[in-house]
């Protein structure tokens, strides 16, 4: 899909919802009172706000694309990546980690570390975050400016320079108190932009047993399984007779285990933006809060996968011999001919399932 597809009020929608985004930082910055409330947060806010704001700060565009792509290659058992990869760890949190991070005063794992420990602890731990949020916000940037690309046909550097000057301004207007509130809006955005996603593209598959039925359909079209795409444990006791190749014990330990509590209970934003509530029973609770969209979120995100891939090519579409598959298409080498793995099937470029999707709907 190129610009010119791209209507003035499609533009409008966009700049209002980047400026809304800029605007609720520039609101919130008057609450900041010193550079210690600016970088940690003022530990004022409402339960239910940091709650979502800590769901926000891991549901960003690499999510949405990485989710989508999940569900692409992985099919429903993607959900894993919610149910077992968070909501466990997210009731951890609020019961133990949070009480722990709150009765000693700190507001960072950073800080707690030298707390516990020593300077040389906290010293360390912050230039292991300070590292990763680099890494990381280099990949949101890149994702940005692909996405940007592909549905508006924007330079890809114009793309990332809008990523980053949005970014930049919301945190420089208000500190984290504004980007906790922005991430509040961000997360209403993606829910209120990807739900009508998920009516058209039902519309479009003629409904939830016809989807079932085309991902079956595609798996014996690949020589797996039937049930590999449309089930969360059914042949996980082998990693031949499941999408992600593992069993149901590395599963278990790898998503459940390290990915899990890694992710929510020693990630900086997670807790920042946790104990940022105005109470320790607020505090409590934003774990909690933030874990019953998460029950819902595989619909959102996962589900736009699963129908990039059927929609196109339904039934028809195969991996075999340099064809796409529904509406994700084949990598392809510099010369443009489609990438093989070693069993001879097409390798698809899943990271880009849910624009496809959303270029071809919307």
């Amino acid at each position: 899909m190129s610009a010119s597809h791209f209507s003035l009020i499609d533009v409008l929608i966009l700049v209002v919802a980047l400026a809304s985004v800029v605007g609720v930082g520039w609101l919130a910055r008057g609450a900041v009172r010193s550079a210690r409330d600016f970088t940690l947060g003022p530990r004022t806010l409402p339960g239910w706000v940091a709650g979502v704001g800590l769901l926000a700060a891991n549901i960003g565009l690499p999510e949405i694309i990485g989710m989508g792509a999940a569900g692409a290659m992985y099919g429903f058992a993607a959900a894993h990546f919610f149910w077992l990869g968070a909501i466990p760890a997210m009731v951890f949190l609020a019961l133990f980690m949070v009480p722990v991070y709150r009765s000693a005063g700190a507001r960072t794992v950073p800080e707690y570390l030298g707390l516990r420990f020593d300077d040389r602890s906290r010293t360390l731990a912050a230039i292991a975050f300070a590292v990763a949020s680099v890494v990381t916000g280099g990949i949101a940037l890149h994702v940005a400016g692909t996405v940007l690309h592909l549905l508006l046909d924007w330079p890809f550097w114009g793309g990332v320079a809008l990523a980053a000057v949005v970014a930049a301004a919301c945190v420089f207007a208000g500190g984290l108190r504004a980007t906790i509130y922005a991430g509040v809006l961000q997360f209403a955005l993606v829910a209120f932009g990807l739900a009508p996603l998920l009516l058209v593209g039902f519309a479009a598959t003629d409904g939830w047993k016809l989807l079932i039925h085309r991902l079956s359909q595609s798996a014996i079209n690949s020589m797996i399984p039937p049930a590999i795409y449309t089930s969360l444990w059914k042949g996980m006791g082998h990693p031949l007779t499941n999408s992600f190749g593992i069993t149901h014990l590395a599963l278990i330990a790898g998503i459940g285990g390290a990915l899990a509590f890694g992710t929510w209970c020693a990630d900086m934003r997670v807790m920042q933006r946790a104990v940022s509530a105005g109470s320790d029973a607020g505090a409590r609770r934003a774990p909690l809060i933030a874990a019953v969209p998460m029950l819902l979120l595989p619909a959102l995100l996962v589900i736009p996968g699963t129908l990039a891939r059927m929609l196109g090519g339904g039934e028809a579409g195969t991996p075999y011999g340099g064809m796409a598959q529904g509406l994700i298409p084949a990598r392809r080498a510099a010369d443009g001919t489609a990438l093989l793995d070693g069993a001879g099937r097409t390798l698809l470029d899943f990271g880009i399932a849910t624009p496809k999707l959303i270029a071809t709907l919307y």
